[in-house]
């Protein structure tokens, strides 16, 4: 027996071990189960307030349309045409993809080349070729570009089935100096629910250089 009393510590000591490893995994496992009770119940306020954004999003849209006449969604779905229509006007790098622009806008919007918008938001850019035949304009020159980065819209008139909507548009551009600036513009037109704009009118009213 006296043979062995010199193992009794190390016995004494897995022992221990044993149990603190058990006694872990038992607190492990009830942390783990107290963290999943928590993680269930988090889910849980998130899906309700989920619904209740939900239903305070359908009734503010139900008031505003009874009213004022006014449909949200409608106002979204029309702010999804402009966008279309601002990221053509106010996305390029060059003089062609410019033009290209103009072209597509007078084209596909039925916007004409002498109207208000064309004339002061969008007008023609002079080019000049030189003998050995190279072109000189003001985009190409500066490495001028433009960005559209996003609008805030708001409704001003309801007639019908037509919204019209006053909103302002956040434009970025650089050039090849190194200078950037972002600008804002106010648009003005209107949107039937076939998804048409008329009456388009932009004016620049802000611009800071950054750089």
């Amino acid at each position: 027996m006296k043979k062995y009393r010199k193992y009794v510590p190390v016995i004494l000591c897995l022992a221990f071990a044993i149990v603190m490893l058990c006694s872990y995994v038992v607190t492990n496992n009830n942390r783990d189960a107290v963290l999943q009770e928590q993680q269930a119940e988090i889910d849980e306020l998130k899906n309700r307030i989920a619904v209740l954004q939900s239903t305070y999003d359908n009734t503010k849209s139900e008031i505003l349309m009874t009213t004022t006449g006014l449909n949200l969604q409608r106002v979204a779905k029309d702010d999804a045409v402009i966008q279309d229509f601002l990221t053509l006007v106010c996305t390029w790098d060059s003089y062609e993809e410019y033009n290209n622009a103009r072209e597509k806008i007078m084209r596909v919007y039925g916007i004409e080349k002498d109207s208000h918008f064309m004339s002061v938001f969008m007008p023609e850019v002079v080019n000049k070729v030189a003998n050995d035949g190279t072109s000189y304009n003001r985009i190409d020159t500066m490495g001028l570009n433009m960005t559209y980065e996003g609008l805030k819209s708001y409704v001003t008139h309801i007639l019908a089935d037509e919204y019209s909507y006053f909103t302002l548009v956040t434009i970025s551009s650089t050039w090849d100096n190194g200078g950037e600036a972002t600008a804002q513009a106010a648009i003005t037109y209107t949107v039937d629910t076939e998804g048409t704009l008329t009456n388009i009118r932009a004016i620049p009213i802000q611009a800071y250089t950054e750089r």
